[in-house]
């Protein structure tokens, strides 16, 4: 049974469709939790303001501790909310789901990706190893749920906002003294819950030599300086059949890219563009 791929997404910005067109070359149920402006998608497509129960109520909680914008912080959050109210009331039983962001490049089936989990995984998220001096990062721009975790890491929101404040408190706290760029996100909620609720990482090289990019932009993927990168900033691709590799430089080996994150981002790179252009 194919897993349903889910996107979330305001606006209707031009990487959006190409990232959704790509991930259905690949996989049978993609999803648009999405606005007016992007309804005519080729793509089941919900309105995202259907599935705004709690939104209010996490508005009022919420304590802005971030260099970022508060809307932009705020946004992050609420989507995660809205993803559950979503599954809860699509009733997708005890299925998995896989969260894309819309700057997300897919070259793999995820229902096939999952027989390389453990059994009982409760979950899959980009979490690279360091997170020393408050890096305290993990996010879900690709990133596999069980059913139950979605539902589980909404009321986890509101838990950290409320019984858990003040761990956030104390990494933001480190941010203010070290004037290190960043806060508190929900990409530290991720990694809160992660930590907690023994979710695993998918960024790590996975025993049919592949693995999923978080970022497109830096060399780090679960370790430090792990691929190899183009002398205009990005992992260096090479296509094979349409599919892309990197060099892993610390197992050297070649290594399939299953989905890269920071699309996006390329946009300004011709060079990268140009391989997305001829091999998408």
């Amino acid at each position: 049974m194919s897993i349903p791929i889910i996107y979330f997404h305001t606006g209707n910005s031009s990487y959006l469709n190409i990232s959704i067109k790509q991930c259905k070359k690949f996989n049978d149920h993609v999803i648009l939790l999405g606005d007016d402006s992007n309804s005519d998608i080729d793509v089941e497509h919900h309105n995202l303001y259907d599935y705004h129960d709690d939104v209010a109520k996490f508005h009022k909680l919420y304590q802005h501790m971030s260099t970022n914008g508060h809307g932009f912080e705020l946004t992050c959050y609420v989507r995660w909310i809205i993803l559950a109210n979503f599954i809860k009331k699509q009733n997708f039983g005890s299925a998995p789901i896989v969260y894309l962001d819309s700057d997300v490049m897919t070259y793999c089936d995820y229902s096939e990706k999952e027989n390389l989990f453990e059994e009982n995984y409760a979950g899959k998220v980009c979490k690279a190893k360091r997170q020393n001096d408050y890096r305290w990062s993990a996010s879900g721009c690709i990133s596999y749920w069980k059913h139950d975790m979605v539902l589980k890491f909404k009321d986890y929101l509101f838990e950290l906002y409320t019984n858990k404040i003040d761990k956030l408190k104390e990494k933001y706290q480190y941010h203010v003294d070290s004037g290190v760029p960043g806060g508190i996100c929900d990409m530290t909620a991720i990694y809160l819950f992660s930590e907690e609720n023994d979710i695993g990482t998918l960024n790590d090289v996975f025993d049919d030599d592949s693995t999923f990019d978080q970022n497109i932009s830096v060399a780090e993927n679960y370790l430090d300086d792990e691929y190899e990168m183009h002398v205009d900033g990005f992992k260096l691709l090479h296509f094979e059949d349409g599919i892309p590799f990197c060099r892993n430089l610390l197992l050297n080996k070649t290594i399939k890219i299953n989905a890269t994150a920071d699309f996006a981002n390329t946009e300004k790179r011709p060079q990268i563009m140009h391989h997305y252009r001829n091999h998408d």
